[in-house]
């Protein structure tokens, strides 16, 4: 069977009416992932200080609601699986478990050695780091900026030293999530700086956007690296 990854919600509520909820009315609803397939979560940063309302970072999530996550995936008999798993599975090697859950997390903050892999290694769940490798490059020459130019904290981010540490346990997979492509590139003749993934550049000598051509060039080389 085709291996497919697609959204859905960990946990519907229901109410019979709107406003304040009698918590006597609520259903809660476990969703069963079919066989074969797979449900992908993807998380950024992890922080003891989240602010669930009013956080401005809106996709951080907080320490304690993470390890509670886990809590409820291990209750549910939710089983997280590696990339490697969904590989082999996908050519036709061994299954995956019914409900396969892959966790990611993106950006290769420092919060997946301080805060994620602790968890992972108290679970024993794998998961898949996703690192924008330029952005580790610059913590060792001193200046992280993001898509605006603005100076990130260069302690912010993992070191390859604990990239490697994760690795060597067994339950860490890394992939790319882009090299230089987490920041900004001059989109227009204005000068407006914008993501370089998803823009073509603008060339104020020429005059002119990069062609597709260019473009397509630009973004194979960047993942390569």
């Amino acid at each position: 069977m085709k291996l497919t990854a697609f959204v859905l919600i960990l946990v519907i509520w229901t109410t019979g009416r709107a406003g304040a909820a009698d918590p006597k009315a609520i259903s809660h609803v476990t969703p069963v992932i079919p066989e074969g397939r797979y449900v992908a979560l993807c998380f950024h940063d992890i922080r003891d200080d989240v602010r669930q309302e009013a956080d401005p970072d809106p996709v951080a999530m907080n320490t304690k609601r993470l390890a509670s996550l886990f809590d409820w995936i291990r209750a549910h008999g939710w089983h997280p699986v590696s990339l490697d798993q969904i590989l082999t599975a996908s050519r036709g090697g061994k299954p995956l478990p019914s409900n396969a859950l892959l966790l990611t997390f993106d950006d290769g903050l420092k919060s997946i050695y301080t805060k994620v892999f602790p968890l992972l290694r108290a679970f024993g769940y794998p998961a898949l780091f996703a690192l924008e490798t330029g952005w580790l490059e610059d913590v060792d020459n001193g200046k992280v900026v993001d898509y605006n130019g603005n100076s990130l904290d260069r302690n912010g981010f993992v070191s390859w030293r604990e990239a490697r540490e994760m690795l060597d346990s067994g339950l860490v997979e890394f992939a790319t999530h882009t090299h230089r492509l987490h920041q900004g590139i001059r989109a227009n003749p204005q000068g407006n700086l914008e993501p370089a993934a998803i823009v073509r550049s603008y060339d104020p000598v020429k005059k002119r956007y990069e062609t597709d051509l260019e473009y397509y060039s630009r973004i194979r080389s960047d993942l390569l690296r």
